[in-house]
């Protein structure tokens, strides 16, 4: 029943979040500003994902999302690659969402959100049971040290 009311109260929340972004992606879009309407596209999937549960919408956005920051050359590739391992992972294809994640693991930028991608490897392998898979996904240390 808390998930149930925790939900409840959130909504009023997303659709706040959900004028705010309309508002703020009209002004990207007259300043020309890609790098917000790239984050812009990224609130609407999340939200909408979080509204409908609808992951195979979820899972044409972050193909999209790829497919973007290939194109662009964003940073952030590993959290596209995340979201397509998490889609497949819930969708119950485990194979791809190995592949996809590990994928994650491997671009995945040194910096503030180090880890952040990568950390669903380690709970897809913890969540399969895999202790040794997981460990070994888990990292020593960071990359670098960051300033």
């Amino acid at each position: 029943m808390s998930s149930v009311t925790a939900a409840a109260q959130a909504k009023p929340a997303l659709d706040e979040s959900a004028a705010l972004n309309e508002e703020l992606e009209s002004l990207a879009a007259r300043l020309g500003n890609q790098g917000a309407l790239f984050f812009s596209s990224r609130a609407t999937a999340h939200r909408d994902l979080m509204l409908t549960g609808n992951i195979s919408a979820f899972e044409e956005f972050a193909k999209q999302d790829v497919e973007t920051c290939r194109k662009i050359g964003l940073v952030g590739l590993s959290q596209s690659y995340a979201y397509c391992g998490l889609a497949h992972f819930w969708l119950g294809r485990w194979d791809e969402a190995a592949e996809a994640l590990t994928t994650a693991a491997e671009v995945e930028e040194a910096g503030v959100w180090e880890s952040l991608d990568s950390s669903c490897l380690l709970r897809m392998r913890a969540y399969q049971g895999d202790r040794s898979g997981a460990l070994r996904d888990l990292p020593a240390s960071p990359r670098r040290n960051c300033r």
